[in-house]
């Protein structure tokens, strides 16, 4: 049987992932809802114009991408409610900058980026 259903997001559950990038040289992370596989070599990510971290992304072509499971759901979730424009983030994760950067992957090129590989789990940022 074929149902028409309109104009909706069916692709339900979507991935949550947090989105990082240095801005005036700290690092900052918001929660994007919307994230998808456009081809094998390209991920879109769309966040909103006003979003703090879009400017520095714009200009400098990096960001990361840091896909969330359920154990790190919660402090996720404050990433995505606290406005960087009205809180530094830059303290709510510790990062090993010895392992990582808060940049993992740079674009246009994809050469960066690994799949299949976990590298580790997400810092604790309470």
């Amino acid at each position: 049987m074929k149902k028409n259903i309109g104009a909706q997001l069916a692709l339900y559950p979507a991935p949550v992932i947090v989105v990082g990038a240095i801005v005036n040289d700290k690092p900052t992370w918001t929660l994007v809802a919307h994230a998808g596989t456009m081809a094998h070599s390209h991920l879109m990510v769309s966040l909103v114009h006003a979003h703090y971290i879009n400017q520095e992304i714009i200009e400098s072509k990096k960001l990361s991408v840091n896909i969330v499971d359920e154990a790190w759901l919660k402090e996720a979730d404050r990433m995505g409610v606290i406005s960087g424009n009205k809180e530094d983030k830059s303290e709510s994760g510790k990062i090993d900058y010895h392992t990582f950067k808060p940049v993992l992957f740079e674009f246009p090129t994809y050469e960066y980026f690994v799949t299949g590989e976990k590298v580790g789990d997400c810092a604790k940022m309470n």
